[in-house]
């Protein structure tokens, strides 16, 4: 669901529905509150020829195939 939300490989994930990223059991702890099918935020930090940009999302949580 990340990847077709337009998230792409390098982007830093920094904050899930408001709260702070800051490793991965921050990134773990958040994506396990929430259910298949809810709307969720992420905003991420992408690096480009200019420096990093930030870049919000809103997407639909997925399960487990």
């Amino acid at each position: 669901p990340a990847y077709n939300s337009g998230i792409v490989h390098g982007d830093v994930v920094v904050s899930i529905n408001g709260k702070e990223i800051k490793n991965f059991s921050d990134y773990n702890e958040e994506l396990s509150t929430c259910n298949v099918g809810d709307e969720i935020e992420v905003v991420v930090m992408r690096k480009g020829k200019e420096g990093y940009k930030r870049i919000e999302y809103k997407i639909v949580v997925g399960g487990l195939k």
